[in-house]
This record gives C-alpha cells, structure tokens and sequence, in this order.
C-alpha cells in the first residue's frame, strides 16, 4: 500500500529550517528529522523512524518531526503509532490545516 505522502515530507523539511530564529537544539532536531526524511525516501523505515524519534526527544515541539514520523508509520501499516504522532503533530501546531486532513 502506498500512502501517497512521502513526498510532502519532503517539502515541509525545506519549509522549516530557515523559519525562526534556530537554537542549536532546533538544528539538531532539524538535522535528525532530515536524516529521518531521506531515509524514509529510500524505504529504511525503521531506520527512519529511528531518526524522527530522536527529533522529536531532541525538540518535542518539532511538529513536522512528528508529522513525518505518523507517514513513516502509515507506509509501515502502524497505523496506532501513526495516529498518536499525528495526534502529537496537531497538538504542537493546532492552526497547520494539513496535519487535519490526514
């Protein structure tokens, strides 16, 4: 099955890093949620998951980290885990419309 939004995770890692001014915890987070992202694009899912879990650990209001770790899940078919971190995502960011369509 083929979730059809792997590649928005993409998008939204380009969107962030130069958004506010950055703490070196927000770059760290930033750097593991882009490690998480590519892997996820070459199908290393738990490796990826992995990486997105350190993001989130490293800056818990990291919400594309988390955004990105419920696609992860959802191309895994762990669709609990997937719900809780989109769960996560919109409780972080409530006014980003795509994280409630999903």
């Amino acid at each position: 099955m083929r979730v059809g939004t792997l590649n928005v995770i993409v998008l939204a890692v380009a969107s962030s890093a130069s958004a506010v001014a950055c703490s070196r915890s927000n770059v760290e987070s930033m750097n593991a949620m882009n490690q998480g992202v590519s892997l996820a694009t070459t199908k290393q899912y738990v490796e990826a998951v992995q990486a997105l879990q350190k993001a989130t650990v490293i800056d818990p209001q990291n919400d594309q980290a988390f955004y990105n770790l419920a696609v992860v899940h959802m191309e895994m078919r762990k669709f609990d885990p997937a719900k809780e971190d989109l769960t996560r995502a919109i409780s972080v960011a409530p006014d980003n419309a795509a994280y409630q369509e999903k």
